[in-house]
């Protein structure tokens, strides 16, 4: 599947996507600006400034960015570190440290939580209301209690649900799938990648769960799985490596794999970024950035035992189905006379109540210790 088949320029509005491009620039030098000096980057962690409450890009493609304090101090600050006196500020209450630290100690807590039957069955930063929005099965007061006791903000918005999250149901509609010679389900390829000299292919985590299991494509076997995030009862990514068979090839665009091109390890992108995803049922289709550090847990319909808890997914509002999981997601890189590049984000794990999430490129990199084919 080459890049061309997959989305076209007639597609878009090359306008809002020419505005998005030089707000994505922009983002990324406010980003870099909040680690200059004697601040450093960690592993999995952006350093955000006291007074950024986040950002958003609009429906114009225009860069918003929300400011504890609107000032002209603070509104300098912003222009400086984005390069660009247009964008636009607005004030907010809380700034976006106050909720990373709501949903860091939270996920500090999941097991203590977990084992008092407080099960959080989704929980984000959502930027257009600034609050961290946490979702809990059953909710009622002792439950929300002991959450607050853990930590308490104003930022917490605390609401009760009837049902777990849940991966989506595998379900063969055609196209470039892989499938499990182990319970002859289907799923998307992610992408080609090596690891310590193994070339092979990264699939979702739910469809590869288990250590050599074996998945075929045509008919035609490829890899077996060496490593899962799915042997963990939390984790970063929604990934498995499949080492390929000596009989199969490898190659930036085999399959459903629609990028070519790796975006930067970053640890998060603007909230309504426009992005794409190509999966087996639904074929190409966009939608937006909704959150960078959404906790989901996972039930996988065994006696109501929580397998697995995704932390620091990003959540989107994508259209996608059964058989989509795994699949390459991504965002237009940039245009020139009527060309595009695309970069890829990372690769699409299923639905949670309120859109669908996606596990970021980096942190598949460093779960699995594998690094992409690109050319």
């Amino acid at each position: 599947m080459a890049l061309e088949d997959t989305i076209s320029i007639e597609d878009i509005d090359v306008e809002y996507m020419e505005n998005q491009i030089e707000s994505v620039s922009q983002y990324q030098k406010m980003l870099e600006s909040f680690n200059a000096g004697e601040k450093t980057r960690s592993v999995h962690e952006q350093l955000y400034d006291d007074n950024y409450g986040g950002s958003y890009i609009d429906d114009n493609g225009e860069l918003v960015v929300l400011l504890v304090e609107n000032s002209d101090y603070g509104i300098s600050a912003i222009e400086q570190a984005t390069g660009s006196d247009d964008v636009q500020t607005i004030k907010c209450q809380h700034s976006f440290n106050e909720l990373i630290t709501v949903i860091e100690i939270i996920n500090e807590n999941l097991d203590y939580l977990i084992e008092n039957d407080v099960v959080i069955t989704e929980m984000y930063e959502d930027v257009y209301s600034n609050t961290v929005k946490i979702t809990v099965l059953e909710l009622d007061e002792a439950k929300e209690k002991m959450i607050r006791q853990i930590v308490d903000s104003p930022c917490m918005e605390i609401i009760g649900s009837d049902d777990f999250s849940s991966l989506e149901e595998i379900d063969i509609k055609g196209g470039f799938k892989i499938t499990s010679n182990d319970n002859n389900r289907n799923s998307t390829l992610g992408f080609c990648a090596t690891k310590n000299g193994n070339e092979g292919f990264v699939i979702a985590g739910h469809a590869g769960d288990k250590i050599d299991e074996s998945f075929s494509y045509n008919s035609w076997i490829i890899g077996e799985v060496l490593t899962t995030t799915f042997t963990k009862s939390s984790a970063y990514a929604d990934a498995a490596f499949l080492e390929k068979t000596s009989d199969a090839d490898t190659t930036y665009d085999i399959g459903g794999y629609a990028c070519r091109t790796l975006a930067e390890s970053v640890s998060d992108y603007p909230v309504g970024m426009v992005i794409y995803k190509y999966g087996i049922s639904t074929g190409t289709t966009s939608g937006k950035i909704l959150s960078n550090y959404c906790t989901t847990t996972i039930d996988m319909n065994d006696d109501d035992v929580v397998d697995m808890t995704l932390t620091n997914q990003t959540k989107a509002d994508y259209e996608s189905a059964g058989g989509d999981s795994g699949c390459p997601v991504y965002t237009i890189g940039s245009m020139y006379n009527g060309r595009m590049t695309c970069k890829l984000l990372g690769i699409h794990s299923g639905s949670v109540s309120t859109g669908k999430v996606f596990s970021k490129y980096y942190l598949i990199e460093q779960e699995l210790g594998i690094t992409a084919i690109t050319y």
